[in-house]
């Protein structure tokens, strides 16, 4: 499986009273905030990617709002 480093996802995810859900990681020792996401595989539509990867790095199952 090959990713395509070129395109990438990422989510804004809200609770319900707007509040986003961020990720705190580390970067050449300083801590910075990223919104959940990552890279499409090269199989992947996007939306299928950023499904898998709100899955990975949060556990949380993807729902859309209508």
């Amino acid at each position: 499986m090959t990713v395509c480093k070129s395109v990438r996802t990422r989510a804004v995810i809200l609770d319900d009273v707007n509040r986003a859900l961020v990720m705190l990681r580390e970067k050449n020792g300083k801590k910075i905030i990223l919104l959940p996401g990552g890279g499409v595989d090269e199989d992947e539509l996007i939306f299928g990617a950023l499904r898998r990867e709100i899955e990975e790095e949060t556990g949380l199952e993807l729902k859309t709002r209508s």
